[in-house]
């Protein structure tokens, strides 16, 4: 992200801009990969604990201080883990979960997560809200993807399902429906 102390930078800007239209679409692409191999396409609510398992991470719910609403942690040959907060709502632990698996996926695609030691800690309105940083845009647009899947989102938005329905349907918070709608230009 170009620096915003310094004077506006044209090139900076549209290089930033294709960054994250490529990190989003990466995003999307990797959402449909894991959809495909572990889930059962006509199955929703789209279950991001049962996709963990089967890609061999635990997930665990624990009372986290501060404003932390969930951690990725994996130490050299160990399994990965993602704690999740458990004071949160059913709806946003599903979400965190889901982006927590987008940072897994991220790092396992670069290669050599066995080895690796990795954390993510996302904190709510951190950076993964401003969208200034582009791990946390890839995870925020593979979970989007993977809960609320664009064809299904399509499909059932056409028959003039309304956003509380749609999002009761995908088991997301009816603010994420809504941003899953703009970002997909669908009203």
């Amino acid at each position: 992200m170009p620096d915003p102390t310094k004077p506006y930078d044209r090139d900076a800007m549209i290089a930033f801009a294709k960054d994250r239209a490529s990190i989003k679409e990466q995003a999307k692409h990797a959402a449909d990969a894991v959809l495909e191999n572990t889930w059962d396409t006509d199955v929703y609510p789209v279950d991001p604990y049962t996709i963990a398992s089967k890609l061999n991470v635990d997930v665990l719910h624990a009372q986290i201080a501060g404003d932390v609403s969930g951690i990725l942690r994996k130490r050299p040959l160990e399994k990965p883990q993602i704690y999740i907060d458990s004071d949160d709502s059913r709806n946003r632990q599903r979400f965190t979960c889901a982006h927590e698996l987008g940072h897994y996926v991220q790092r396992e695609q670069s290669g050599g997560i066995e080895e690796a030691d990795v954390s993510f800690i996302d904190r709510r309105g951190d950076l993964a809200t401003q969208g200034n940083d582009l791990r946390e845009i890839f995870a925020n647009e593979f979970a989007a993807n993977l809960l609320m899947p664009e064809v299904a989102v399509r499909s059932l938005r056409s028959l003039d399902m309304k956003i509380p329905e749609l999002a009761r349907f995908f088991s997301v918070s009816p603010i994420s429906m809504e941003y899953r709608l703009q970002n997909l230009g669908i009203r």
